[in-house]
This record gives C-alpha cells, structure tokens and sequence, in this order.
C-alpha cells in the first residue's frame, strides 16, 4: 500500500465542497494531487472535473467529490433556517458545522455554527454574519488509528482517491480511460441523484463504459449478512436493489464468474457483495440519459461502516482502498485488452 493514502485521504477529507462547489473548492485540490501523482491536468465540463481524455476513453471511472450540505435561506436572531441540500434526516443531537460563504468575488470558510432540528427544519445557531445563500456542511474531525480512517463524507472521498491511483496506473499502462468527479450527489427531491453527471454523457463514444466507485454503508452492508467492516473490493450487481442501475447480464456474469476467481487468485481481496448501494451518479443512466448509444456500467465499492442517518462520521479501513484499486486495474487490463 503506498504509504502516501492516508495523507492523499486526508486532504480530500478536509476540503470543504458543498453542492456547487466542486468547481470551486475541489478544483484547486484535485490539481494538486494530479501534479503530484503525474496525471493529466484536470479540466471543468458541466459542473464536474474531467481528468484524461473523456471524448475518445474507452472506460470512464467515476465518484462524487461533493458533499452533504446545506444553505442559508432566512437569516434570524442567533442565526439561519437552512435549506437542506440532500436527504435530511432530522437531528437527534446537535452537529458542528462549518460555513462557507462567497464575498467580494472570493470564497472561504466564514465561520462555524451548531446545526439544530425545529419542528423538521434544520436551523444553524451561529453569531457570525450569515448571508442568504451562504453554505454549512458537517464538521467532523480526521482520525486516524493504524489502517482505520475517520472523517465526513469518506464514503465519496475515497472513492475520489482510488479513482485517481488507478488512473495512474491504468494510463501508465498505456490504456484509454478517464475520470469524472462529480457534482450534485444528493439532492432533493427525493431519489434523485445526478444533477450534473447525465451533461456528461452525450461526451462518451460508442462503447465507452463506465466504472462507478462509491461506498456502502453500515445498514447496506448489515442487509447482505456483513457483521464487520470489510477490507476487500465488493462487487455489486445493482444499485438500490434494481431501482437504480442493474449491471448488463453479460457484463455481471463476466465479473462474478471470471474476474473475481482470477482476482483472488492474484491474491486482490475482493468478493461479490448483494448489499444496498444508494443510487448515485449510476441514476443518470436510468432517468435521463443525454445520449441516444446504450452506456453500460459496473461497481466497484468498498465499506463505509458507520450509520448513514445523520452523517455522523464513518470510518473505513485502509486496505478496502488499497484492494479497489488493485481490483479496479486488473478488471479495467482484462476489459480493454480483451
């Protein structure tokens, strides 16, 4: 495992990017570590960060780079009522948050307040000056003990990382795939997903698939038999029980027969998993394709353990990333060498 994960993770687990943001706060990060790891520079096409070349890629992998948040939509005394930007669960206890807001032209991190329920309605206690449309994401510290990792919204900031390690490895390798990183991961109105992810289809050749890496909860992972956090890839055949995407017949039948046997075989920590995967960017291929050639797609995740509830923090072992992105390369090597 290269020893430089857990300070990559790190990073990408301390950067604040609430929904919009990606362009804006997450850029700045993503081409750092793209210098760093000898990638392409990233670029901006609707909303989402493009690394390597997405019109002629032969596989695109993808993840979400933004996070759960909230903004600011009535200012009151000791603070705001909050717009929940994503599937708000009402708070059993008080939350720290963090606020970013944008003035004169320039964003930053404007304060911190304490997220409290009323009656259903998320309202942010603070004593800063708020402006309407100021954002508030959870604030949760980074620990980090041995392989186990701590933080907000790591279910998607993995992801982002074991993205761009097998990037480097499958471009090293001198094969044809691409990343996109995506915007609006969770919005309402309930069960919809891709905001910005379906812009990016029409931009994919015929035969080009997509690999979509995310993490799967507590309560997921409890619905397949799971009883503790798992350090393997796992190898799911749909999102949402089938409500999301369902993976092509030929397609699953290829990855749980052929390359999860010869993958562990390789010594790759990896297994086929029937736990609930929340329907992500994979939804834009369901609801509202951009394009008239059929994409398919595939998933490869890894445990998120932790209750999905009210974003409390979730921890994930070191070696799950470690493991996807082994997995990630050996399927990407078979598939476009096929």
């Amino acid at each position: 495992m290269d020893k430089n994960i857990r300070r990559w993770l790190k990073i990408l687990l301390e950067t604040d990017i609430p929904f919009q943001f990606v362009s804006i706060t997450g850029f700045p990060v993503i081409k750092n570590l793209c210098l760093e790891l000898g990638l392409p520079a990233p670029t901006i096409i609707a909303g989402n960060i493009i690394i390597g070349k997405i019109k002629t890629c032969d596989l695109l992998l993808t993840s979400h780079l933004d996070e759960l948040s909230f903004g600011f939509k009535h200012l009151d005394v000791g603070g705001g009522w909050m717009a929940p930007y994503h599937l708000y669960t009402p708070a059993k206890s008080k939350s720290e948050l963090t606020i970013i807001g944008i003035r004169n032209k320039k964003t930053s991190v404007i304060g911190r307040g304490i997220l409290v329920d009323k009656d259903g309605s998320p309202f942010c206690e603070t004593n800063i000056n708020l402006e309407v449309g100021d954002r508030a994401v959870y604030d949760y510290p980074v620990t980090i003990s041995n392989n186990l990792i701590s933080g907000k919204a790591i279910d998607n900031r993995a992801g982002i990382l074991i993205c761009l390690l097998s990037l480097k490895n499958l471009l090293d390798n001198g094969l044809s795939v691409a990343i996109a990183l995506t915007d609006g991961e969770e919005h309402i109105p309930t069960g919809y997903f891709s905001r910005y992810f379906p812009h990016l289809l029409s931009y994919l050749k015929k035969g080009c698939e997509i690999c979509f890496i995310d993490g799967i909860y507590k309560e997921g992972l409890a619905s397949a038999g799971v009883k503790e956090l798992p350090t393997s890839a796992l190898v799911i055949p749909h999102s949402s029980y089938g409500k999301g995407y369902i993976v092509p017949p030929l397609t699953w039948g290829w990855l749980r027969d052929e390359m999860v046997p010869q993958a562990q075989k390789e010594d790759i920590k990896v297994q086929i998993c029937p736990a609930y995967y929340s329907r992500g960017d994979d939804w834009g291929l369901v609801t509202n394709p951009s394009t008239q050639n059929n994409i398919e797609g595939f998933f490869i995740s890894y445990g998120a353990w932790g209750d999905r509830g009210y974003e409390p923090p979730l921890t994930i072992d070191l070696e799950s990333i470690d493991n996807c992105v082994k997995f990630t390369t050996f399927v990407a090597e078979k598939k476009l060498h096929k």
